[in-house]
């Protein structure tokens, strides 16, 4: 396996299948009868500024990338649809302001997200040792069935122009997905591990296969607890239908 591929055991256990009966396909190629199954799910992207957070959520939404390098203000907001099994989802993808006076406005959109995606920049050194402070955030803010996947951005970069090798990356994520764990020790249901996965925004290399497997974690845990989405509905479209003030571009 290579060592930026698909994640490791040690960290994401319980890796969804990836039959081709489950196979995403764009919104584009359903039918005009299709019908959404549930509400959208949220996933909150997050880390430090600069990392591409923006550029990571457009090359997965509209399949683009810009070399203009201006920070998102405040929260961002891109959706998706897709279809599973011939069933349409629906994904919200937030796109929070990584500086430091918007974390108070970052963490209200937590509490509403299904997936917290963490990303830092292979490039930044002090992006990957930011990890465990995002999970902080995202420990005191979003709700029990909300699990977290942390995305390495620019993998396309050699390794002399890296500063975080794949096996620290491995590293600072395991330490991370150990804090996680213990924090639900005392949880009804264990939330699964956190999902780690190097992507380059620029190329778009593994950016699908990371929604590939949020998307099917977001279904199994929705199809496990469905209990814990549908009381979540009420505060999902009130966080929907608020307005988010962003700029359009990222760094990356």
């Amino acid at each position: 396996m290579s060592s930026r591929g698909t994640p490791t055991k040690a960290i994401r256990q319980n890796r969804p299948s990836h039959s081709s009966s489950r196979r995403l396909v764009p919104h584009e190629a359903l039918t005009s009868s299709s019908t959404y199954t549930h509400r959208p799910f949220n996933v909150v992207v997050t880390g430090d500024a600069g990392v591409g957070k923006t550029c990571l959520v457009l090359r997965y939404t509209k399949d683009t990338h810009t070399t203009q390098h201006i920070s998102t203000i405040g929260v961002d907001f891109e959706t998706k649809n897709v279809t599973i099994d011939g069933h349409v989802h629906r994904v919200h993808v937030w796109d929070t302001a990584g500086q430091e006076r918007f974390r108070t406005i970052g963490s209200s959109y937590y509490r509403r997200g299904d997936c917290v995606l963490i990303v830092f920049d292979v490039a930044s050194r002090s992006s990957a040792s930011s990890i465990e402070s995002w999970l902080h955030e995202a420990m005191k803010s979003a709700p029990l069935h909300a699990f977290i996947a942390v995305a390495g951005n620019k993998c396309e970069l050699d390794d002399s122009r890296r500063m975080v090798s794949a096996d620290d990356a491995r590293g600072i994520v395991a330490r991370a997905n150990a804090q996680w764990m213990a924090y639900h020790a005392d949880s009804v249901s264990q939330p699964p591990p956190i999902l780690y996965l190097e992507v380059s925004a620029r190329t778009g290399e593994r950016v699908n296969l990371l929604f590939e497997y949020i998307m099917n974690m977001l279904i199994e845990q929705h199809n496990e607890h469905p209990y814990a989405y549908d009381t979540a509905a009420a505060a999902a479209a009130h966080l929907n239908s608020s307005t988010a003030t962003s700029s359009k571009n990222c760094a990356c």
